[in-house]
């Protein structure tokens, strides 16, 4: 099963590798990208869903340094979706720098933590959906459908562990002194 776990690395690695692409679309003509920027999200998302399957699945429980910096990969992401929506006129810079010094300041008092890092994703990630709903509808569109079918087929672990899980994470992240 050590090939499973070393496809869970690579998946991990190449959501990273996406989140420098996904920075790059943005130059020069960014605009014109959003369809392809959206693809590429949604192959982010894609890893993100089957490496840690894939590493569970595995049978190895040691943990390896790319499974443990994940987190890292999908904060990633999510600033190269900023990147990109930056670079492509569709947020000023003011606003995206406004954005990240607050977040410095968050992660500098509760430290990185799993819960604020999602957090944190989220409104990049609504803004984008927003932008491609309007600028390009259909994938916009399957962007949206790909979460509604992620949310059905993990539906019993969607309620019953993971909201539940960020609620006391962010509770727990909230009254750390």
């Amino acid at each position: 099963m050590l090939l499973a776990k070393r496809l869970a690395d690579a998946l991990t690695a190449g959501r990273a590798l996406l989140a420098l692409v996904l920075a790059g679309l943005s130059w020069p003509r960014g605009e014109e990208l959003l369809p392809v920027a959206a693809l590429v999200l949604l192959a982010c998302w894609c890893t993100d869903l089957f490496d840690g399957a894939l590493a569970r699945r595995s049978g190895i429980s040691e943990q390896t340094w790319i499974g443990s910096h994940d987190l890292e990969a999908d904060a990633l992401v999510s600033l190269g979706v900023l990147a990109y929506l930056v670079g492509s006129g569709y947020l000023a810079l003011v606003y995206a720098m406004v954005y990240l010094l607050l977040w410095a300041v968050i992660f500098q008092r509760w430290g990185w933590r799993r819960e604020p890092a999602m957090l944190f994703q989220a409104p990049i990630y609504l803004w984008f959906l927003t932008v491609a709903l309007r600028d390009a509808p259909t994938v916009g569109i399957w962007l949206v459908a790909w979460i509604v079918a992620v949310v059905v087929v993990t539906w019993p672990r969607f309620p019953d562990e993971v909201v539940p899980g960020f609620v006391d994470g962010m509770r727990r992240a909230l009254r750390q002194d």
